[in-house]
């Protein structure tokens, strides 16, 4: 590198000016860039090959700022940045982006934010108490660090780092995420699942399949569960495991369960017209669904423009949904039941499992999460969660269903601790609307003996 080296800079309140943030003392966005371009200009090529870019994002901000004030918020940033200057010395430029996101470079790997080399080095920075306005706060963190490749600008290199924080937030336990190409890929496709959901959503390029729920005891079909499918020109599908936390993320889960649930009615109010014995057609209501659009009024709705009666139709809806807001919840699910739906809580174990709640809610169904069905026969906690779900929902008076049933193992551990429904490959894959109507003629009628 020349001997025109980049300057340590946004280090303090000392630089504070139309370049500098005024909490923290950091470069701004773009100056810290231009700082970052300036390095690279001048680097040689044996340098660059060690130049980094992190960012360090602070989650707890929105949530102090709120709860004690921006007072707080903006006294915890200083805080950070002071911990920062000591911890990173390294570091030849400091930038803040926005909010709680804060920019470093540094030439060589940022020791504190290493691949886990120093874990007690590491948890002393990315975990610090840190004292706000006599409120001590636990500052978690969450870093995303790129390792600069050529022929990247400073905005280019950015952009990786950012991707990595993406992963580093969206992760358990994901405090710190390196930069990898398979990111860059990951974020290309979901924006492209995202340019291409709504329109997919608009012209019912989207499809519905059922898998059949089975009474345990007699060997009837007691209902089915919707299930989206997005088919592509080629025969083949994108995985609902794909897209849906795309439109979660994106709030385009609220179209697309509108999309759902309509198509639902009125693939029931078919079946109902065929002359078909009654069952439930089961279909998720996600969270931002729920507590973003006025559930009641929709449903009662299509009930009413498909002529579909009540009781052909349930809700499914996760603990975190239910129970993120108990007063309203409770009223909206009071409402649902009222119209004379069904109401299930899906993937049950997996969340909060409030008792206290759950007992107040006005909930027929349970759902055993597929987890700890699959791995029953092998393994001893998971048959313990699953007798203890099936025991809860018998003192509760609810029905219980276990998803993941794949084996006559499963159907017998189910069998022989009292639950009431299975749903799994041991009786059908999800199912094609044109065929459910067969499957269900072939299955005892409800109330005959097994």
């Amino acid at each position: 590198m020349s001997d025109d080296k980049p300057i340590r800079s946004g280090g303090g309140s000392a630089l504070a000016g139309s370049d500098h943030d005024e909490i923290t003392g950091f470069l701004l966005r773009r100056p810290f860039l231009s700082e970052v371009d300036r390095a690279i200009a001048q680097a040689s090529t044996q340098e660059l090959g060690k130049l980094w870019l992190g960012v360090v994002s602070l989650p707890k901000l929105r949530h102090v700022n709120a709860a004690l004030g921006f007072d707080a918020g903006d006294n915890l940033l200083r805080e950070v940045a002071a911990i920062m200057q000591k911890e990173l010395p390294e570091a030849f430029a400091m930038g803040r982006l926005e909010g709680g996101d804060l920019a470093l470079a540094s030439f060589g790997p940022v020791k504190r934010l290493s691949r886990r080399s120093a874990p007690e080095a590491e948890a002393k920075f990315l975990g610090n108490t840190v004292q706000t306005l006599g409120s001590h706060i636990f500052m978690s963190v969450r870093a995303g660090i790129c390792q600069y490749r050529a022929p990247d600008d400073a905005a280019e290199c950015l952009r990786k780092t950012q991707l990595a924080l993406v992963r580093a937030r969206d992760e358990a336990g994901g405090d710190l995420r390196y930069y990898t190409d398979d990111m860059g890929q990951l974020a290309e496709t979901r924006a492209r699942l995202v340019r291409e959901l709504l329109p997919a959503i608009e012209s019912d390029a989207l499809t519905l399949q059922y898998q059949p729920q089975i009474d345990l005891k007699t060997g009837a079909l007691v209902g089915v569960e919707a299930l989206v499918r997005w088919p592509q020109p080629d025969g083949s599908f994108i995985s609902p495991a794909e897209f849906i936390p795309i439109a979660e993320r994106s709030e385009l889960i609220v179209p697309l369960g509108d999309w759902v649930l309509r198509k639902a009615c009125e693939q029931a109010a078919y079946w109902r017209g065929t002359g078909l014995p009654p069952f439930h057609v089961a279909v998720n209501v996600s969270p931002v669904q729920f507590y973003k659009t006025d559930l009641v009024t929709t449903v009662r709705s299509l009930l009413a423009e498909t002529n579909l009666e009540p009781n052909w139709l349930e809700l499914e809806l996760t603990e975190g949904a239910v129970m993120g807001d108990g007063d309203e919840s409770l009223l909206v699910l009071r409402q649902l039941r009222e119209l004379g739906i069904e109401l299930a809580i899906d993937d049950f174990g997996t969340g909060y499992s409030s008792l206290s709640y759950l007992k107040r809610f006005p909930v027929q169904r349970l759902k055993i999460d597929q987890s700890f069905v699959r791995n029953s026969h092998e393994n001893a906690d998971d048959r313990a969660i699953t007798r203890t779900i099936i025991a809860i929902g018998k003192n509760l008076d609810m029905k219980v269903l276990a998803e993941g049933a794949e084996t006559s193992d499963h159907i017998q551990f189910l069998a022989s601790e009292g639950c009431d429904e299975a749903q799994g490959y041991y009786y059908a894959r999800p199912l094609d609307a044109e065929v459910v109507a067969d499957f269900v003629r072939s299955r005892p009628p409800a109330g005959a003996s097994h």
